[in-house]
């Protein structure tokens, strides 16, 4: 278990079709909407169903451990990759890697990027009213970014502190879960946002970066909040017509190249090591989005990049410890689209 291998993060918001999302056909995030931006036990199920079907395709067997949260079914059928494990009451917070450090760690670099942008806005264009705004679509990139720069060294020192890795000489264990250096620079970032905002914050910086960990992340299984589903059965498609999001403006063919040759001409101006690759990687990335425009399909539903459907019949799976009979297979999905 090194910490190297991390899902897409799965954002829940409350409108399907936010104005921000008009003519983006693709999120760093898996994005799914109900009316109160909880994780319910559908949601989760579906979620759960769709990594069962990846790690089923990969050949791996996978432990999938869950605190008793009412939106964690205690049990959903027919999983060939997954198991489910469920932590014993009350031990979340000894227990749970993630609550070991690694979202503390991703919230320490997401808050960091929120101020970041805030104060960059106000820069760029003086404004002390328009800089805090934020959308849905900005929360998504910086939150998939974040999650990109965690370090594979905090997730796999989370996992042993949980007592999910034994220690061994050769692999010392390692405490800090969130750098000082980074502690430090949102700290600077803080004490300049409240100069650009002209407040005086009430918040530490330890406070400002889990100011939202009471903050409800699902429903609590009441007898009203079940009658409440069953009497008014949400949409399947909310409206976005109390979104205040702004819809992004279309960027075209050219507009991409003019701005990829500025990266490019800004990159060259560096002296730092590392710019010959990062100008190889620019040119191949836009070799393959802008000559045919195409070279791929979308998922409308998970807003993410998918290549061809390939039929699930045509793939020849094997479970670990068992070959699949035809007639399961069928029934998994009809199709199923691999990233390329």
């Amino acid at each position: 278990m090194d910490g190297s291998e991390k899902l897409p993060l799965l954002m829940i918001g409350k409108f399907g079709q936010p104005r921000c999302f008009k003519g983006i056909n693709t999120l760093p995030v898996t994005y799914r909407h109900n009316k109160k931006a909880w994780m319910t036990s559908s949601q989760f199920e579906e979620w759960v169903r769709k990594q069962d079907r990846r790690f089923l395709l990969q050949g791996r067997s996978v432990a999938l451990i869950l605190n008793n949260c009412s939106a964690h079914p205690q049990v959903i059928d027919n999983l060939w990759a997954i198991t489910l494990f469920f932590l014993p009451p009350n031990t979340t917070s000894r227990l749970q890697p993630c609550d070991q450090g690694i979202i503390k760690n991703f919230k320490t670099i997401y808050r960091k990027r929120v101020l970041l942008k805030f104060i960059n806005t106000f820069d760029d264009t003086g404004s002390t009213d328009a800089h805090l705004k934020m959308s849905i679509l900005d929360a998504s990139v910086m939150a998939a970014a974040s999650w990109n720069e965690v370090n594979p060294s905090t997730i796999r020192n989370c996992f042993r502190h949980a007592g999910f890795v034994r220690n061994t000489e050769s692999e010392p264990e390692e405490e800090e879960q969130v750098s000082g250096e980074d502690l430090h620079e949102v700290s600077n970032l803080f004490e300049r946002f409240a100069q650009v905002a002209k407040v005086s914050p009430q918040l530490s910086v330890e406070e400002y970066i889990s100011m939202d960990e009471h903050v409800g992340t699902h429903e609590e299984l009441t007898v009203a909040n079940i009658a409440s589903c069953v009497q008014q059965p949400e949409a399947e498609d909310e409206s976005a017509a109390d979104d205040e999001d702004v819809a992004i403006q279309s960027v075209t063919s050219g507009a991409a190249l003019q701005a990829m040759e500025q990266v490019r001409t800004y990159v060259m101006q560096q002296a730092e090591s590392g710019t010959a690759k990062f100008q190889y990687h620019l040119d191949t990335t836009f070799r393959n989005f802008i000559p045919d425009q195409g070279g791929g399909d979308w998922d409308s539903q998970d807003r993410q990049c998918d290549g061809p459907p390939v039929a699930l019949e045509r793939i020849a799976v094997h479970h670990k410890y068992r070959r699949l009979p035809q007639s399961s297979i069928s029934n998994i999905d009809g199709s199923v689209h691999m990233c390329s």
